[in-house]
């Protein structure tokens, strides 16, 4: 089976359950403990057992999936916020396909930091571009003053740093906190 057909089953698999459940909210200690199995299966790194996790926690707790990718953890970081730190993106592709559209790459956590933020700060490069394909703001600051292009040359990454430029970053001699431009 191609990579095509695999991913036409998952989005398969994740569309499914949409309509199983009304919105209900978690309680606050549903979140924390769902969060924290959610954040250990995205960090393995398998998108296959991590979307079984998510269907799981989904159907245990009579929430959608959608519902699910928002719990955020102590420090804001929701799912997606995790999934753009690890080297493989299938997850966050995943994640994606949940809940496709321009507000995902936006959501930030309490530092300010956007998902983007998140994988121009690890050099993510093929995450930054599924970011960017569904809407990511390339020259959102977050509470430093940093720029996605802050990140990504703070980090030395470089071919990062060339893939913001070439989708329109124009915070080049955006000063931050510090009174430092990315370039």
């Amino acid at each position: 089976m191609d990579g095509d057909q695999i991913w036409e089953q998952r989005r398969a698999r994740l569309n499914a359950p949409k309509s199983v459940f009304k919105r209900t909210q978690l309680q606050p200690e549903s979140k924390y403990r769902v969060h924290l199995l959610l954040c250990a299966a995205v960090k393995e790194g398998d998108v296959d057992e991590f979307m079984e996790a998510l269907e799981k926690n989904s159907v245990e707790e009579r929430v959608t999936l959608s519902d699910i990718i928002y719990i955020r953890g102590p420090s804001g970081n929701s799912l997606l916020h995790v999934a753009a730190g690890i080297w493989k993106p299938d997850i966050l592709q995943a994640l994606i396909e949940v809940r496709p559209g321009k507000k995902l790459a936006a959501n930030a956590n309490y530092r300010g930091d956007t998902v983007l933020h998140i994988a121009a700060r690890a050099g993510r490069i093929r995450t930054a571009e599924l970011l960017l394909g569904c809407g990511g703001v390339v020259d959102k600051a977050n509470d430093m003053g940093n720029t996605m292009l802050h990140e990504a040359v703070k980090s030395r990454h470089y071919e990062l740093t060339h893939l913001l430029l070439s989708r329109g970053s124009r915070s080049v001699y955006q000063e931050n906190k510090e009174g430092n431009c990315p370039l």
